[in-house]
């Protein structure tokens, strides 16, 4: 079982189920060494490596196998997932996967920060019809 790191799209629960099939147990977290930018042309963010930045975002816990697999699937070109360490509510590290921008894609970031709330208020439903058309 694993354990990932979400701080876009993927926090809302509802895209989630849409994703793996169900909602996993979660929590909130933060990423530290990492900033979330919005991507040009897209309503989902990415995060990068950055110095003495920190994300806030969703630990979701008890991740299969398979379920990973369908998340791979599921981010596309822009990401990869690597390891990263996390701090939970009370301020513990734990391991986690999180989908980060590969370096060649950088020129894309928008130069503006990403709204989770902002997301949900303007682009969530149209976003859900889309996953569950593919």
């Amino acid at each position: 079982m694993a354990d990932l790191f979400v701080y876009g799209t993927l926090m809302t629960p509802a895209v989630m189920r849409a994703v793996i099939g169900r909602v996993p147990p979660h929590a909130p977290a933060v990423l530290p060494g990492y900033r979330r930018y919005g991507l040009r042309g897209r309503v989902y963010p990415v995060v990068v490596p950055e110095r003495d930045a920190r994300v806030a975002g969703v630990l979701y816990t008890g991740l299969s196998p398979r379920e990973l697999a369908r998340l791979d699937r599921y981010e596309d070109a822009f990401y990869r997932r690597v390891e990263v360490t996390v701090r939970d509510a009370a301020g513990r590290q734990k391991p986690a996967w999180c989908y980060v921008l590969r370096p060649r894609s950088r020129m894309r970031l928008a130069n503006r920060p990403w709204q989770h709330e902002r997301f949900e208020r303007t682009a969530l439903q149209g976003y859900l019809s889309r996953l569950r058309r593919r």
